[in-house]
């Protein structure tokens, strides 16, 4: 998972530090298909994202990382750790 620092940048979090991951991390991390990942950000059906069509028909993902541990059934994150 990339993890970049926040801190020196206006309106990072308090935590300093903002995950991003991607529906190929998350499809790793759930044990599914990437296109599963992909297609149940597009119809809603996932609870740890969403996913937005842009003009040029291409989709973009927003992944937060802790909702898809917490849908394994993970309560604890070391987000340190490579996926």
């Amino acid at each position: 998972m990339k993890m970049r620092d926040d801190t020196q940048r206006e309106g990072g979090n308090k935590m300093g530090k903002k995950a991003e991951m991607t529906p190929q991390e998350a499809a790793k991390i759930i044990h599914k298909s990437v296109q599963y990942v992909r297609l149940g950000l597009q119809q809603q059906r996932l609870p740890f994202g969403s996913a937005v069509q842009k003009p040029d028909g291409k989709w973009s993902y927003d992944i937060v990382p802790i909702k898809v541990y917490e849908y394994v059934g993970k309560k604890e994150v070391d987000f340190n750790e490579n996926c």
